[in-house]
């Protein structure tokens, strides 16, 4: 390509942009037409756009649902616990009263995840490795 003749394509597809492209592209309607890089027409409604995506009305945000804060301690005697049984935390539950079981409360169980017994056993490490290099300098002296 040269260059004069990319100037002037470049004149050409300014001069198309800036003419109206039909009659009823002048009017005060609620479309209009664009063109893009290659010179294609893209014609945009406002209002069918608006209608369609609810999200798009700036003067009312979206209704803020509350969140529901889950409590996860629910205490479960032992013997549901034992038994991988609903337990309906009464004192004491119809689980044990069916049963005729003592129902106990006493012991919650805490279990850990993978990834706090994996800090766990890295802090542990990191002690030991402190340790023995502390044994290895020998005793230190304040001066």
């Amino acid at each position: 390509m040269s260059h004069s003749n990319n100037s002037s394509d470049q004149a050409h597809h300014l001069n198309r942009q800036s003419l109206p492209t039909n009659p009823s592209s002048s009017s005060s309607s609620s479309a209009h037409e664009t063109h893009d890089q290659d010179g294609c027409k893209n014609s945009h409604n406002k209002s069918s756009n608006q209608e369609n995506n609810p999200l798009a009305s700036p003067s009312q945000p979206p209704p803020i649902k509350p969140k529901k804060k889950l409590d996860r301690h629910l205490p479960t005697c032992s013997g549901c616990r034992k038994r991988r049984t609903r337990c309906d935390r009464g004192r004491p539950c119809s689980e044990c009263d069916k049963r005729n079981m003592a129902c106990d409360y006493s012991a919650t169980v805490h279990y850990t995840s993978i990834a706090e017994q994996v800090d766990r056993d890295e802090y542990i490490e990191r002690l030991e490795a402190e340790a023995r290099l502390r044994a290895f300098e020998g005793p230190t002296t304040l001066k």
